[in-house]
């Protein structure tokens, strides 16, 4: 069920959002809705980072917490947490390295192209946002002034991406080296 959440098309997310956040709750464009749907977007990618970790746990440590008279819920603090804390720092930035480019989400829930300023509360306090200031410049890119600061924006928020990715790969790698060793 993961899997296919983390591959639903944004465009859906943003419809979802359109219609649950700015209609139904009536919290218009705003911080608000927009940060709350790009965590339900990155919500999978967290998810499967986690549970990964979590199967990947020895036995050993879950059962010999059990049998020092752990509860559940120590088991869960002292032994299953620390250890899975690391995929849940990797899982983040892989979903935030995702979010980081979604447009249709915060089009339709966050984002305008001009006119936002800081946010004065959490209605209707619409944002400004990379991936559709390039949206909005890319349709008007014939224009070559223009073009120059499509691609300086694209270049910023790939570089963002990549950034991500790049602090996010050393230590999935590491999880992954910790939970072979063990």
């Amino acid at each position: 069920m993961l899997y296919a959440l983390n591959g639903i098309p944004s465009i859906l997310f943003g419809i979802f959002g359109l219609i649950v956040f700015v209609g139904f709750l009536g919290w218009g464009k705003s911080w608000l809705s927009g940060g709350i749907l790009l965590a339900l977007v990155m919500l999978p990618t967290v998810t499967v980072a986690m549970i990964e970790r979590i199967d990947a746990l020895p036995r050993s440590h879950i059962e010999a917490a059990v049998a020092l008279g752990l509860s559940e819920s120590e088991v869960v603090r002292r032994v299953i947490l620390p250890e899975s804390a690391g995929a849940l720092v990797t899982g983040l930035l892989l979903g935030l390295a995702r979010v980081a480019g979604e447009t249709a989400p915060i089009l339709f829930t966050a984002t305008v192209f001009a006119g936002a300023t800081l946010p004065t509360g959490v209605r209707e306090s619409p944002v400004l946002s990379l991936p559709y200031h390039v949206f909005v410049l890319a349709q008007d890119s014939f224009d070559p002034a223009v073009s120059r600061t499509v691609w300086g924006t694209a270049t910023v928020l790939l570089l963002l991406v990549i950034g991500l990715s790049a602090v996010a790969l050393p230590l999935r790698l590491r999880i992954h080296d910790e939970a072979r060793h063990g």
